[in-house]
């Protein structure tokens, strides 16, 4: 799910090209579940997503709403600040 056609295109192209079946679904979040009936094993948020979110309430109770029970729910995220630090020099 994203919200940007061209992510959506990108996607789906790696798909084909990798011979990976995915289902990508253009949407706000906040919106998916007009456009979305399903429930999943597994739900993913990656990097980077927390920091844009305007409502994490909503984002939160969205996260709950397609998880099957019993599923995993995975967050990958990191905090902006560790971004400042030069980590291009070998310590020795």
């Amino acid at each position: 799910m994203d919200f940007s056609d061209e992510s959506i295109r990108l996607a789906q192209s790696l798909s084909a090209e990798l011979g990976i079946p995915a289902e990508f679904i253009r949407s706000n979040l906040y919106d998916l579940r007009q456009v979305l009936s399903r429930r999943f094993d597994i739900v993913f948020t990656s990097y980077g997503v927390l920091v844009w979110l305007p409502d994490i309430r909503a984002w939160g109770e969205t996260v709950a709403h397609f998880l099957a029970p019993g599923g995993v729910f995975y967050i990958a995220e990191f905090h902006p600040l560790t971004m400042v630090f030069d980590n291009t020099e070998e310590v020795t």
